[in-house]
């Protein structure tokens, strides 16, 4: 497993079906502030629903046409980057974020 230092105290490091708990925490947090600009699909209801993102996001990586990756801060989930679509023959590829409200603006 990689982890990219972003700060003295954040990292961006690989999101697993297996951090389902933690991206459904996170979502929790998150919910009303994302809704407005992401799929109804990315944002999970329940743990089940967390953990199909999370491995849909997984197939995707292993199809070389997508991924996901949790950006951590003192230890919590607090946002994270995504590739929505990647197609290396074409060159095209479509990428999001998301942060969780109290991490914005560098408070982390």
């Amino acid at each position: 497993m990689f982890a990219v230092p972003l700060t003295g105290d954040a990292q961006l490091r690989p999101l697993d079906p297996w951090h389902a708990e933690e991206f459904l925490a996170n979502l929790d947090r998150a919910r009303e502030h994302i809704s407005p600009w992401v799929s109804p699909s990315f944002v999970a209801a329940d743990l089940a629903g967390a953990r199909q993102v999370l491995q849909r996001y997984a197939d995707r990586w292993a199809r070389d046409d997508g991924g996901i990756w949790g950006i951590w801060s003192g230890g919590t989930l607090v946002g994270g980057v995504l590739l929505v679509s990647l197609n290396a023959a074409t060159g095209v590829c479509e990428a999001g974020c998301w942060l969780e409200p109290a991490a914005e603006g560098g408070a982390w």
